[in-house]
This record gives structure tokens, C-alpha cells and sequence, in this order.
């Protein structure tokens, strides 16, 4: 199986933020994506494996609006854009957040661009805040028009 080298010291906080916006522990996180227990993430955030591409399709499958490039490398944005986004073909209505109710695709995508940046700042529910930015660039970008 291909891992990814363990030097990258970038890998486990883009787990960890992939965990965090799913609004799950790392232990219900792993059994949600099919691992048997929360212990194979803990080994790559101590540094002892590194992100199987395995394990990150098992993640990407159960999260189809995560860019596996991004979580392989760090390349690329969190979330795929909108154009590539799978839930924008596959769901014909809202997606559900547990922390917001019902989300547009986009929405999701824009609050996707703008959650890295407040994980890295450490600020207080991130999660929540993104959606409120977004909702405040659209409302913005509404008046505009």
C-alpha cells in the first residue's frame, strides 16, 4: 500500500480538519469511514504511519465534497470546487450539516474555503463561524447585484 511520507507535518491537522468539520470524534470518526478503530489515525498523528491512499479514498468516499488531492498533498483547496463537486450531480437538494440544518453545495464549498483558515487561527467553533461568513458574503454579493 503507498503511504505518504510521515515528514509531512501538515498531514495529521488535515485530518484532523476533515474530522473536525464532520462533527465527529477521531475514534466515531474512523468506525464512520469503515477503519475498526480510532488507533490507525493515531498512529499517523503520532507520525508512526503515514495517510494510506487507501484510507484516504475510505475517507473521501464517505465525504465526497473532500478533495483527496488536497488530503493526500495539501495541494489544492479542502473541498472540491464546484464545478468538480460530486454532491453538486448527486444530490438534487440540501446536504445536512449537523451543526447548521440543510446546506446548499455551495454553500458548502465557499464555507469550506474559509474553514482552514479559521482551524489554523484556533477561533472558537469554527465550523459555525464559516457558514456565518458565507452567509455573509452571499447576502453582500445579493445586494450587489
Amino acid at each position: 500500500m503507498t503511504k505518504f511520507s510521515n515528514r509531512d507535518s501538515d498531514l495529521w491537522p488535515r485530518i484532523e480538519m476533515v474530522v473536525r468539520w464532520s462533527c465527529m470524534s477521531v475514534n466515531a470518526f474512523a468506525r464512520h469511514i469503515g477503519l475498526p478503530r480510532g488507533e490507525n489515525l493515531y498512529q499517523i498523528k503520532r507520525g508512526n504511519n503515514g495517510l494510506s491512499i487507501h484510507v484516504a479514498d475510505m475517507i473521501c468516499e464517505k465525504f465526497p465534497e473532500i478533495d483527496e488531492l488536497w488530503l493526500l498533498t495539501g495541494k489544492n483547496n479542502m473541498f472540491l470546487s464546484m464545478d468538480k463537486c460530486h454532491d453538486r450531480e448527486a444530490a438534487p437538494g440540501p446536504m445536512y450539516s449537523a451543526t447548521s440544518g440543510p446546506v446548499d453545495p455551495c454553500r458548502l464549498c465557499i464555507a469550506g474555503r474559509i474553514l482552514p483558515v479559521l482551524l489554523q487561527k484556533e477561533v472558537c467553533n469554527p465550523i459555525g463561524m464559516a457558514f456565518r461568513y458565507t452567509e455573509d458574503l452571499i447576502s453582500k454579493y445579493q445586494n450587489i447585484e
